[in-house]
């Protein structure tokens, strides 16, 4: 079995299915959402802008305890989508990276391109990123960097440097779809 996308991933769990894997030791581990208020809680935390555990915003305090009170389970919602999210045309909306080399500076703003749904040309001089953004998309859609040349995982970490181009540490970069319809 080749590698799962991220959205594969999320999907799987989100419908209740076990996802396995090896570690670097070559030992077997797997993970599983195996009630409705787990894969209710990860459907929330995906949903959810919140990134830092510190300040929670009132209104994310709330819809976690909406979650745990809740009795949907987005296992049955999953299998009522699986087909629609399985086929196509998609048609890419908006993405948002963070750390990702060629978009962002280190502890910069999250850098956001919405799509209109129209045709899209990228141009300018050398190092301006059009090629990141175009890796950006790849890799939040298939979970594949194709600039790297090399078998690299996604989401090994790179080295960040600052403005005046001193290494300051590592960063593993984020590519996030926002939203996306299939029509």
């Amino acid at each position: 079995m080749g590698r799962l996308t991220k959205l594969e991933i999320q999907h799987d769990l989100l419908a209740g299915r076990e996802i396995a894997w090896t570690n670097a030791a070559g030992k077997r581990e797997s993970i599983a959402l195996g009630d409705a208020a787990q894969r209710r809680l990860f459907a929330c935390l995906l949903q959810s802008d919140v990134r830092e555990a510190k300040g929670l915003p009132d209104q994310f305090v709330a819809d976690l305890s909406k979650v745990c009170s809740g009795k949907n389970d987005p296992a049955e919602d999953q299998a009522a989508r699986s087909t629609a999210i399985l086929t196509g045309p998609w048609r890419l909306q908006r993405i948002e990276t963070e750390g990702f080399g060629g978009l962002n500076t280190f502890n910069g703003p999250v850098f956001t391109v919405e799509f209109d749904g129209e045709g899209l040309i990228l141009q300018g001089p050398n190092g301006s990123g059009k090629s990141s953004l175009v890796g950006a998309v790849l890799w939040a859609m298939a979970g594949e960097r194709p600039r790297d040349h090399s078998d690299a995982n996604p989401e090994d970490r790179a080295e960040v440097y600052d403005a005046d181009g001193r290494r300051i540490g590592t960063s593993m970069p984020l590519a996030r779809l926002q939203s996306w319809s299939v029509g």
